[in-house]
């Protein structure tokens, strides 16, 4: 079936031994969408070429083994999330609010108007310095994580993920939180 240069901590085979990143590789499907047609183009010996523009892409694991090993992003959703919305709240207010309320001639409508798109303005660049913040904490980590993670191996026999330099291994359902854990190989960056 499968053999590897290195062989399981548990039992020592070595018979179903698979790279992560291989079996990531081979259970994920990478598709692209949106594409358009931008015309055809004519060369000198006259071959044609259909011209056309692909607007995105995306990697999809297909298994659950997949999907349980392959590697977790840095997420920043929330983040992103509260940006969007602060930006959705302050440029309707901007547009419509703003208008409305100099044409009114009311001081005070003004006032309040400002200090409220100041309050926006301000929770924008709040967000986007704690985000910051946030990432610089995590990289690290992350960056060690993804060090680990390249080198993990899966055993198919035992259904787990080991450091075949450490012989340090784990369920693999606990990948993700093992890549953390785990003493990172000697370090060849």
């Amino acid at each position: 079936m499968y053999r590897s240069s290195c062989s399981c901590p548990v039992d020592g085979h070595d018979d179903m031994i698979q790279k992560v990143s291989g079996i990531i590789d081979q259970e994920t499907v990478n598709t692209s969408g949106s594409t358009f047609y931008a015309g055809r183009a004519y060369h000198d010996n006259r071959t044609k070429s259909d011209i056309s523009m692909t607007g995105f892409s995306s990697s999809t694991s297909q298994s659950s083994l997949a999907q349980m090993l392959s590697f977790p992003p840095l997420d920043v959703t929330m983040y992103n999330l509260f940006l969007f919305l602060s930006w959705g709240a302050g440029i309707p207010l901007l547009v419509f609010g703003g208008p409305c309320v100099c044409s009114s001639g009311n001081g005070a409508a003004m006032l309040f108007m400002l200090l409220l798109l100041g309050g926006v303005i301000l929770a924008i660049v709040m967000l986007e310095k704690k985000k910051r913040q946030y990432l610089q904490k995590w990289q690290p980590h992350w960056a060690r994580a993804r060090y680990v993670w390249e080198s993990l191996y899966y055993c198919r026999r035992h259904h787990i993920v080991f450091v075949p330099e450490t012989g340090e291994y784990a369920p693999a359902g606990q990948t993700k939180r093992f890549i953390f854990d785990a003493q990172p190989p000697s370090q060849r960056m």
